[in-house]
Order: C-alpha cells, then structure tokens, then sequence
C-alpha cells in the first residue's frame, strides 16, 4: 500500500509550488463532484423508497432524474472524479510525508470512491431495466446505491479527515489515526461538506428543471418545491457550522489570512442563502450564478485549509532549514 510514497520527492521551490498547486487544483475538481455525487444519489435512494411507499411514478421519475445529473456521462466521471481524487490521494502523500499512513489510507479512500462510483453506475442503469411480464416497473438494485453511498460517504471522511489533521494536536506532538479521524475539526468540517452537498444538489435540480421551457417533467413541481425546501435549510447551517468550525481550531493554526478569508467564506455563505431565498420566493432559479458561488464557496474553503496546514508544516520546516509559504 506505500505506492503513492515517495514517488516524486521535492528539491526546491519550483517542486513544492507545481505540488501545492496540483494538491489544490485537485480538491477543487473533486469536492464539487463528490459533493454532488453523494447528494444525487441520496436524492435518487429517497424518491425510489418514497415511490415504493407510495406508489407513485413522479417519485420514481424524479429519483431517474436525480442520479443522472452526475452519472450520466463516462469521460464526465473519469476527467471530474477519478482523475482528481487520485491527483489529490498523489500530491497530498508527497507533501505531507510525516502525517501517518497518509498515503495508504489516502489510496484505501480512492479505492473507496472509485467503488462507489461504479455501484453509483450500476444503480443508475438499473433505472433502464425492461418492464414485468405484468407491465409493471423494475425495481432499481437500490442496494448498489445504498453501498454506493456508504463507500462514498467514508472516502469523503477519510479525506477531510487528513485536510483537517494539522490541526488535531499541538506542534510538537503526533497525531494518532483516530485523532486524525475523530477531531472536533474534522467532524465539524464533514458536517458542512454534506450540508454543502444537498444544497448544491438542490440548487442544481432547480436550475435544470427551470431551464426545461418546454415539455417539462411530469414531476416538476414537486421537483421544485423538494429541492427549494432542502436548499434552503441546508445554506441555513452552513454559517452555524463553520462558525463552530471556526472557533474550534487551535490558536496555533491561526493567522490574519484565516481570519480574512474565513469572513469571506461566511459572506459567500450569506449571498447563497439571499439567492437562495429569492430565487425560491420567485421561481425563478434558471441561471448558473448560484452554482458559481458554491465553486467560489469551495475554493475559499480549500484555500483556507491549505493556509492552516502550511501555517502548522512552515514551523515544522523551520527546524529543519527550508520554508516554502506560498498561500499565506
């Protein structure tokens, strides 16, 4: 499991900056995608029990629609989701050497996604099983979806997991894996990665289905009204999460530019919720800009996670002779 090890070793500065920019250029592609994975597959999971419950088809029509807003297109899947993940497992595992067993639990968490992301795929071809010999409708392998998720959910857990372990203990002691795993940090940023999650799903569904003029979906209402309801209570915790998120970090890890960009990430939580809540008052949710923001939400994020783990690696790198600070 030590193959992501070792395999390119930095020299200079030049080294250090072409991996930092890999490491976050990585992320940016890869929370947006397991973002929306995770929240349309738990969409689509829902609406397929809701229509069993109920038996209703714009229930399972809305579920067909979900899990095909990501999972649709293969070179989408490999160039949004594979490549990064695996770029981000790379590039962590070469900068951050000293964290323990980063790069087999980081390899152990693609092997997780890219599992996930194939039983994602068998659930939504499910969706295309011919009718009974009665004329009624196959069920979907809802099992696949239900483990997809889990696979899914976990890889994201272990990745957040390591972005948040420099701040898990002081500078002069190690970290442990369940420290790593189980930090108030880290259990308050997975918090906000899911709320973020079926936020962005939800505002992703209302704008394709606003975006549909003609010939709209049987389950368009509804549609509307689900996703407008959850969008909006999920931006309604992200700011209490992150504030929590915020005071829980330790004063060793913070720096002018935490702050600054921190109060940044807040005020793009703020206009998501505004756009959000007008958007929904007036039905009216047809443009990208809110999807905009979410990626903007998402690089402040990163962002500031690599300000904190650079801030706690440069006092580290100090009593060795090199400093590289490049995002502070």
């Amino acid at each position: 499991m030590n193959l992501l090890q070792n395999l390119f070793t930095p020299e200079n500065f030049t080294d250090i900056f072409i991996l930092k920019f890999g490491l976050y250029l990585s992320l940016l592609f890869t929370f947006p995608f397991l973002s929306l994975l995770i929240g349309s597959l738990l969409f689509s999971l829902l609406h397929v029990n809701k229509s069993r419950i109920y038996n209703n088809s714009e229930y399972f029509n809305f579920a067909k629609y979900s899990i095909e807003l990501l999972v649709n297109k293969m070179w989408m899947r490999i160039i949004f989701g594979v490549i990064p993940f695996f770029g981000f497992a790379f590039f962590y595992s070469q900068l951050y050497t000293t964290q323990i067993n980063a790069p087999e639990n980081l390899l152990f968490a693609f092997l997780l996604f890219f599992a996930g992301l194939c039983l994602s795929v068998i659930f939504k071809n499910s969706f295309k099983l011919k009718r009974n010999s009665d004329g009624t409708k196959k069920n979907p392998f809802t099992k696949s979806g239900w483990f997809a998720l889990l696979l899914l959910l976990s890889a994201s857990y272990i990745v957040i997991s390591y972005l948040q372990s420099a701040l898990v203990t002081n500078i002069t002691e190690k970290a442990s894996i369940f420290g790593i795993m189980f930090s108030t940090t880290s259990i308050l940023m997975y918090l906000l990665f899911l709320s973020i999650s079926f936020s962005l799903t939800s505002a992703l569904v209302i704008v394709r289905l606003n975006r549909r003029v003609i010939n709209k979906y049987s389950f368009y209402d509804y549609g509307l009204e689900f996703s407008a309801k959850t969008g909006i209570l999920f931006t309604f915790i992200q700011p209490l999460i992150y504030v929590l998120f915020v005071v829980s970090v330790s004063s060793y890890a913070l720096s002018f530019s935490f702050f600054f960009t921190s109060l940044l990430t807040l005020l793009i939580m703020l206009l998501i919720n505004i756009r959000f809540y007008i958007s929904y008052r007036k039905q009216c949710l047809k443009n990208t800009s809110i999807v905009f923001l979410f990626m903007l939400l998402f690089s402040l994020l990163i962002y500031n996670n690599q300000l904190t783990s650079e801030k706690v690696k440069n006092i580290e790198d100090v009593n060795h002779g090199k400093v590289f600070n490049i995002f502070s």
